[in-house]
């Protein structure tokens, strides 16, 4: 596995791990808004207007849903586009998982090699059943 390709999964981790932390910042936003209503910051979220929520309540479908719709404010939307951007930045950093599985394991595959052929107790590579040669042997 080359270096560029591991160094692209890496980016692309990175960048759906921080596509998860701004959601979680918007939903932690809303839920201190939430738990402490006096420390309500209220230039940092736009409001919403209510004539829309008057209109949508007049139609038919949504008329039973009016109390729900009522206590909708503009924190609630973002804190819902918070938990969607949360789903999809695990789902951007779940992808280059299996690549950066296999650069690790060929990495420690590799160290693991260096220490076994660089030492003095050296264990040649071999494919079969253990050879036992003593050292008084000689080929004839």
């Amino acid at each position: 596995m080359n270096a560029w390709l591991v160094r692209r999964a890496k980016a692309v981790w990175l960048l759906g791990f921080g596509v998860v932390l701004a959601g979680l910042a918007t939903v932690l936003f809303f839920v201190c808004q939430s738990l402490l209503p006096g420390a309500r910051v209220p230039h940092l979220v736009p409001q919403l207007s209510t004539a829309w929520l008057e209109q949508a309540t007049r139609h038919p479908p949504l008329y039973k849903f009016s109390w729900l719709l009522a206590g909708v404010n503009a924190e609630l939307a973002f804190a819902v586009l918070g938990l969607l951007a949360m789903i999809l930045g695990a789902a951007i950093a779940r992808r280059p998982i299996a690549a950066l599985e296999a650069a690790r394991s060929e990495s420690e595959d590799r160290l693991r090699r260096v220490r076994q052929y660089m030492s003095d107790d050296r264990i040649e590579p071999y494919i079969g059943r253990m050879i036992t040669v003593s050292d008084d042997y000689e080929p004839r």
